[in-house]
C-alpha cells in the first residue's frame, strides 16, 4: 500500500522553493525536504519521480514569480516593466538571482517560458513593434546584460543609500531607449527614431 500523501505537491515545492531560496538551488535534496516537513521520504516520492523532477517544478515556480512581477509594475512601458522586474528580483531574491541569472543552471536554461514571456511582453509596446521577433530577442539580452549588472548594484546594501530606486528606474528607462535607438539604426529602422 502506498504511504499516505499529506503533503500537496504546492506544498512541496514551496518547501523546495524555500530551500532553494535560502540555500541555494543546488541544495534542494528529498531528505532535505522531508526533514523540513518532519516526515519521511515517502510522501515526496509519491508526488515526484526524483529531485530533479521537484527541481524543475521549482523553476517554473521561480518563472512564475517572475512573470508576476513584470505584471505588477504596470509603468505603461512593458520593456521598462521588464527592467523593474529584474531588479526587484535580484533584491527579493538575491541567491535565486545569481543561481539562474548569474551563473549556468541547467535547469533553468531549458526553460523558455521566461524569455517567451519576455517577448510577448515587448510586443505590446508601441515603440518596439516595427521589430522582428529575433529583433526583439537580441534587444531582450542587450537589456538582460545591463540589467544584471544594474541588479547587483542594486543588491548592495552600501550602495543603496546612493543608488535609489528611482535612479534604478531612471537608468533602465535610459539605457533602454539607447540600445532601441542603436538597434534601429543599425536595423534601418531611421525613420522611426523619436
Amino acid at each position: 500500500m502506498p504511504p499516505k500523501n499529506k503533503f500537496t505537491k504546492k506544498q512541496l515545492i514551496d518547501v523546495a522553493f524555500d530551500i532553494a531560496n535560502k540555500e541555494g538551488f543546488n541544495t534542494i535534496t528529498i531528505r532535505k525536504i522531508a526533514d523540513k516537513l518532519g516526515c519521511s521520504i515517502a510522501p515526496i516520492y509519491v508526488n515526484f519521480k526524483d529531485v530533479d523532477e521537484l527541481k524543475n517544478e521549482v523553476v517554473l515556480k521561480v518563472i512564475d514569480i517572475s512573470k508576476q512581477l513584470i505584471l505588477e509594475q504596470n509603468s505603461g512601458n512593458p520593456f521598462l516593466d521588464i527592467g523593474i522586474a529584474s531588479v526587484i528580483f535580484a533584491k527579493k531574491y538575491p541567491l535565486l538571482f545569481d543561481e539562474f541569472g548569474l551563473k549556468h543552471n541547467e535547469f533553468y536554461a531549458k526553460q523558455n517560458e521566461a524569455i517567451d514571456f519576455a517577448i510577448n511582453q515587448m510586443k505590446k509596446d508601441k515603440e518596439l513593434s516595427n521589430f522582428t521577433e529575433q529583433e526583439l530577442e537580441l534587444i531582450l539580452f542587450k537589456m538582460k546584460a545591463f540589467q544584471a549588472g544594474l541588479s547587483v548594484l542594486a543588491r548592495n546594501e552600501q550602495l543603496s543609500a546612493i543608488l535609489t530606486d528611482e535612479m534604478i528606474i531612471q537608468m533602465l528607462d535610459e539605457t533602454a531607449q539607447d540600445i532601441i535607438d542603436g538597434m534601429r539604426r543599425r536595423g534601418g529602422h531611421d525613420n522611426e527614431l523619436r
